[in-house]
């Protein structure tokens, strides 16, 4: 196919390079042309002549001859008469002596050339087959699919003389020209008679006028005819869509012929002409100039008889020179719809579409399939005016590279040109924009997308250039081509949507990535080499040797697992053990991009110091050997996220090898995550946190008293003479994975992409309360993935997925907790209070992940939080860059913001469940504020098999959804996202909302005040430079601040007339000033349990129960409490006037005399030991009248507060801290909101978008 869209008819040089040699060149000062004579200079584009130099050979035409010619003699040298050095030849000498400068190569040559499947010249029996030439659609969908009975276009090798098919293609050409001279045209009509060696070509429509010619005194039909450099295409300053340019075609063929006849008919003039040449054109016979009969219409006849010798060929039967004959016949037909063409008396009915679809048999492979495969689908192929001068078919190429046919004025461009390059540029361009959008993460080149392009151009181009006169190629400028041919979106998009070619070309570059990625591991350094080039590897003494099966490779979570393993090894020695750190998690290797592979250091590091090959699969002993190591042992912490380790090291190694799973490759080395002691003998380790907890649940308070524990936060925290004590009983600490049935299943289900759904089901329906008996000595790959790492999946989703009650992941949580245990009213150090909250409760995730949370808990730009819990005092973040511009930690402080008590009041803090770790207590399961704060501040979050978004909402709607509820009031309305600050508007748009920005017109331009929620305004810039680029507008200008949107947009005149007739929502559409909230309601709720929501309001309603039930339980508390303090102050006021009265006497007594008289004699009650030693230990200023009138007071409040407390039910408390909240919030202007739109945003959407993409097309 290279060779075929690339065939070279040897045509290397044209008339002007080759018609003086160097010898002329050289002493070109010494000739005195006159302007009859030639004057011809080497040129690299020798195609384009100088106007004058054309007019001097016009000029000359009937003197022409003094041609001059020379060998390739020295001028110096002195055995040759200087005649033979310097001759004269005639025009038509020098065209049959010199053929390669006019029709190419006069040999015959083996080349890939398009030809039809069922020729109807059978060069076996010699004959010719006349049949239909047309396939009908009936014919293509019947049955019978054999290819065999089918006419389509192919390649072959053929062997043919070039020359001999240009003299041919000239005249045909010719014939199609005269269309674009005259309307009128009907028909072309070929007959080619092999065995006679004859080929005649005739076309109706007005002919060659029948007069003299004034100044060369000969009809201009001989002119025309029999002489070089004659024609009418010679004025350049009129603008001509035809074939024929240089003046040179149908003489050629004339010159190259036996005989040459023209018969024409001249209608005007009331005439028929006939005259005949011979002997390649050296015998004229006069024309035969007769009156035309009734009835006769305008016609032209060319019928020559090809001089077969000057081709070195002895019959139009030989070789391929038919089948393309009549393929270039097909052509015109397709080219020349409007044209009825015939091919010895069978006419060829096709259009451009219809001929085009002659080549989907082979674009598609069906070569190469089965008969009974369904060929090539015909809406693979996209067709379409782009005006009246271009015409195109685009389509799939299967073949593996880019495939073009084209036509340039009826005129086979065979490789192409800059009509090609053009659409095809275009075409490339905006399927590399898709893809850039669809798979970004591929490095798809422009060059990969053509060669899966098939492209048909059918064009007009005025006055086009090619390479040389055989015009394989068109060189003329795209701003010459006399039209702007400028694609429409709807063809390119159709072709992308019905061809998948975005699916095919990702596809291709994937599979090309995969074959670089086994290239690489087959193509390894040497050991040697390899090993000095892993930094941070500790290699076995025995890896890559004989005793390589030997080896094992420790692989640690870290740098200082990795010391802990080398303190171990030096016990058991370095012979066979070998240690790699990694840096993290090593990279989920299901559904990557083979690039990615390719580019993960980690990965190709392991693969190497493991002498993998991607080429292996290690199935036999030959094949293992050739392994540097025989095991991996993994060596991670205890922890969720060292579970996760080992599980990315054992998915690696089965999605490329997974029979190395199959013989024991890998196995794990446990270190304890809790020990306890309580004396140098007594000691105990744990291996889980549940064994842990199930052993603390079997002692009392005063028995755990007794014991120390550690926690093993990670390997670091183990010591060296620790690490020595592991490998010394590695027995004890090593268990080996092993092989079963359901491997390949389990292992796919925790980390294929495909398995998202399934792996959701999983997590939900596990039983948590599973864990790994770490004494044993085996353990298949299921039981690790059901039992050990589906714990790590359930605390990543509690990472990442928020509570519904208080809508706090457990880091904000703990932050939360700190702050309120601290009484952060003053402000801190973000770093001080990452590290605050570290301490306090048991945080294990590095300070550096805290930092983060604390800066967005206080962001309070558009779109961040609508009620921030903690103040920003510094630079936390602006929505120039959506909070990436924040300080460093160590620059910013912050404290607790007032309103979240007034969210998370105290009253509930004795209500709460608060968790335990390391024998300490820490923040509570979950908060229960008095309104659903996991729809006031939203949340985004990633975990496994889940994930979950929700947009922000109105605290006001949602105080006055909850009211409408307590009063069992129906809501009003539903509510809708909303975000403090935003200026634009939110529309609910099917399952989604659409929010919009705000761009108005100013003077000459226009302003943007307001972008969509979640675009940044130093990311906007991105889009107003790309309509810049793209003559939307001018430019623009910038007033924004950290708070405010603000950008002048800069028009033109042309420009600003465009954008006047557009609606704003048409505006907001060119602008890319909407963004869609999409809604994933995935929360836990107070059992813990992952559940998804569908609306709102049905979160709002489980909430309601929830927090109403708390309301219940914070009555009892504090009548319960009041009731206590009631008491408290009741007998502390009688106890201190019994004593003032002097009733009690208390000096010289015991303190249980002094009770037992206080209960008989006084009527005190009875009260608790407590009780009494807090009365006891009043000082001697307690029993002052003052200080009884004090507690008395405080008496007489309590019992109020009770009053109202007992009177009140849950729902009047809960208005109440409702009201309170609402008053404050609307202390601020931002809290005042305006009413949203919340008409469907769908009815306007289309109209908007294809209005603005006008422009954007326009502008393209």
């Amino acid at each position: 196919m290279s060779r075929l869209l690339n065939n070279n008819y040897n045509n290397k040089t044209n008339i002007l390079s080759k018609s003086i040699t160097n010898v002329f060149l050289n002493n070109k000062n010494n000739f005195r042309l006159n302007s009859q004579t030639i004057i011809a200079c080497n040129s690299n584009n020798s195609n384009n002549y100088n106007n004058e130099r054309l007019n001097s050979f016009n000029n000359g035409l009937n003197n022409f001859g003094r041609s001059i010619s020379t060998n390739n003699s020295s001028i110096n040298s002195t055995e040759r008469k200087i005649e033979e050095i310097y001759q004269k030849k005639t025009p038509t000498e020098h065209v049959l002596l010199r053929p390669d400068s006019y029709i190419g190569t006069i040999e015959k040559i083996e080349d890939d050339m398009w030809v039809l499947s069922n020729s109807m010249f059978n060069k076996k029996t010699k004959t010719v087959e006349k049949k239909n030439a047309q396939v009908s659609e009936t014919d293509n969908q019947s049955s019978d699919k054999s290819s065999k009975n089918k006419t389509f276009i192919q390649p072959i090798k053929a062997t043919y003389v070039p020359g001999l098919l240009k003299i041919y293609d000239e005249i045909l050409v010719n014939a199609a020209d005269n269309k674009k001279r005259d309307s009128t045209m009907s028909f072309i009509k070929v007959e080619i008679n092999p065995n006679k060696g004859t080929i005649s070509i005739m076309n109706d429509g007005k002919g060659i006028p029948i007069v003299m010619h004034s100044t060369e005194n000969c009809y201009v039909v001989e002119m025309v005819m029999g002489n070089l450099m004659s024609g009418s295409n010679f004025n350049d300053n009129e603008l001509k869509v035809v074939g024929g340019r240089n003046g040179f075609g149908a003489k050629l063929t004339n010159i190259f012929s036996k005989e040459f006849v023209v018969e024409t008919i001249d209608k005007s003039s009331g005439k028929k002409y006939y005259q005949k040449w011979s002997n390649n054109m050296s015998n004229r016979e006069d024309p035969i100039i007769t009156n035309i009969k009734e009835g006769e219409q305008d016609y032209t006849k060319i019928t020559f008889t090809p001089d077969l010798e000057k081709f070195k060929t002895n019959s139009l039967w030989d070789d391929d020179i038919l089948q393309l004959m009549e393929k270039r016949l097909y052509d015109i037909a397709g080219c020349n719809p409007e044209v009825n063409v015939y091919l010895n008396g069978v006419q060829l009915n096709y259009d451009f579409e219809k001929y085009v679809k002659l080549y989907e048999h082979h674009l598609s492979g069906s070569a190469k399939k089965e008969d009974s495969e369904e060929l090539y689908k015909e809406e693979s192929f996209i067709f379409g005016d782009i005006d009246e001068r271009w015409k195109i078919g685009v389509g799939l190429s299967e073949t593996g590279q880019f495939t073009q046919v084209s036509f340039v004025n009826s005129i086979n461009t065979i490789k192409g040109g800059t009509h090609v390059n053009y659409i095809a540029e275009q075409i490339v361009r905006y399927i590399a924009d898709k893809m850039k959008k669809k798979h970004n993460d591929l490095e798809v080149r422009p060059i990969n997308i053509k060669h899966h392009l098939a492209l048909f151009v059918n064009c007009l181009i005025d006055n086009p250039s090619f390479d040389s006169q055989s015009k394989e190629t068109l060189t003329t400028k795209s701003q010459l081509f006399g039209s702007n041919p400028e694609i429409p979106e709807s063809i390119l998009a159709a072709f992308v949507k019905n061809s998948k070619i975005i699916e095919r070309v990702a596809g291709w570059v994937l599979m090309k990535q995969k074959a670089d990625l086994v290239h690489q591991s087959s193509t390894r350094q040497s050991k040697t080499a390899l090993i000095k080039s892993i930094q941070k590897l500790e290699d076995a003494n025995w890896a890559g040797g004989q005793k390589s099966n030997q080896c094992t490779l420790i692989v640690t979570e870290g740098d200082s697992a990795k010391s802990l393993a080398l303190a171990g090894l030096s016990v058991i020695g370095r012979n066979t053990y070998g240690v790699f750190p990694l840096r993290g998690k090593l990279l989920n290797v299901c559904d990557v991009k083979p690039k990615q592979l390719l580019n993960n250091e980690e990965i190709n590091n392991l693969t190497n110091i493991l002498g993998l090959s991607h080429k292996k699969t290690y199935e036999t002993e030959e094949e293992l050997k050739e392994l540097r190591y025989g095991k991996i042992m993994i060596m991670a912490d205890q922890d969720h996220d060292g579970s996760h380790i080992k599980g990315l090291v054992i998915n690696f190694i089965h999605h490329f090898w997974p029979n190395l799973l199959k013989i024991g490759f890998i196995e794990e080395f446990i270190t304890p995550i809790i020990k306890v002691s309580k004396s140098s003998t007594q000691k105990r380790s744990f291996y889980t946190i549940k064994d842990y907890q199930k052993w603390r649940e079997g002692l009392s308070k005063d028995q755990i008293k007794q014991y120390t524990i550690k926690y093993y936060k990670g390997l670091g925290t183990s010591t060296s003479a620790e690490a020595k004590e592991y490998f010394s009983d590695l027995g004890k600490h090593v268990i080996k994975f092993k092989w079963d049935k359901d491997t390949d299943k389990y292992i796919s289900l925790a980390f294929s992409k495909d398995s998202s759904s399934l792996r959701q089901t999983w997590i939900k329906e596990s039983d948590m309360s599973q864990g790994i008996d770490h004494t044993i000595k085996e353990m298949t790959f299921p039981d690790f993935i059901n039992k050990e790492l589906i714990h790590f999946s359930w605390a990543a989703n509690i990472r990442s997925i928020p509570s519904l009650i208080d809508g706090l992941k457990p880091g904000q949580r703990k932050i939360l907790f700190a702050s309120f245990k601290r009484r952060l009213t003053s402000e801190i150090k973000v770093s001080q209070l990452s590290g605050y909250v570290a301490e306090q409760t048991s945080y294990h995730h590095g300070e550096q992940s805290l930092n983060s949370t604390i800066i967005k808990m206080a962001h309070n730009f558009v779109g961040s939080n609508n009620i921030p819990l903690l103040t920003p005092s510094g630079q936390f973040g602006t929505r120039l860059q959506g909070g990436d511009d924040s300080a460093s930690a160590r620059y910013i402080f912050t404290k607790l913001e007032p309103i979240s008590r007034h969210l998370f009041n105290e009253m509930d803090d004795a209500l709460l469940n608060y968790l335990e770790e390391e024998g300490e207590s820490i923040q509570p399961d979950y908060y229960v504020p008095i309104i659903p704060m996991v729809l006031v501040n939203g949340s985004e979050g990633i975990g496994v098999g889940m994930a979950t978004t929700i947009p922000l909402f109105s605290p006001i709607d949602l105080i006055e959804q909850i009211i409408c509820r307590l009063d069992n009031v129906p809501p009003l309305k539903k509510i809708i996202p909303w975000y403090r600050g935003f200026k634009g508007t939110i529309q609910p748009n099917l399952k989604s909302y659409k929010t919009n920005g705000v761009i108005k017109f100013d003077g000459k331009g226009l302003v943007i005040s307001e972008l969509p929620i979640g675009k940044w305004t130093s990311d906007y810039k991105d889009v107003l430079n790309d309509l810049i680029e793209k003559d939307v507008i001018r430019g623009f200008q910038e007033a924004n601040t950290e708070n405010s949107v603000h950008f002048n947009i800069l028009l033109s005149n042309q420009q600003m007339e465009e954008m006047e007739d557009l609606s704003e929502n048409e505006m907001i559409t060119l602008f890319k000033l909407s963004s869609n909230l999409h809604l994933n309601l995935t929360v836990f709720d107070e059992k813990n349990k992952i559940v998804k929501y569908e609306s709102p309001e049905e979160i709002i309603d489980h909430f309601f129960n929830i927090r109403l039930e708390f309301y219940n339980k914070r009555r009892s508390h504090l009548m319960a409490s009041l009731t206590q303090q009631i008491k408290r102050l009741s007998s502390t006021i009688k106890f201190l006037e019994t004593i003032a009265s002097g009733k009690l006497k208390i000096q010289g007594r015991t303190k249980q005399q002094l009770i037992d008289d206080l209960e008989s004699q006084h009527d005190f009650g009875s009260h608790t030991p407590e009780e009494y030693q807090h009365l006891f230990s009043l000082s001697i200023l307690d029993i002052t009248k003052e200080r009884i009138d004090n507690l008395q007071s405080q008496l007489n409040k309590r019992q109020v507060e009770f009053n109202q407390i007992k009177d009140s039910d849950s729902s009047s408390l809960w208005k109440a801290d409702l009201k309170q909240l609402k008053e404050y919030l609307e202390k601020s202007q931002d809290f005042q909101k305006k009413p949203l739109k919340t008409e469907s945003s769908s009815s306007t959407s289309s109209s908007s978008s294809s209005k603005a993409a006008k422009i954007k097309n326009k502008k393209l």
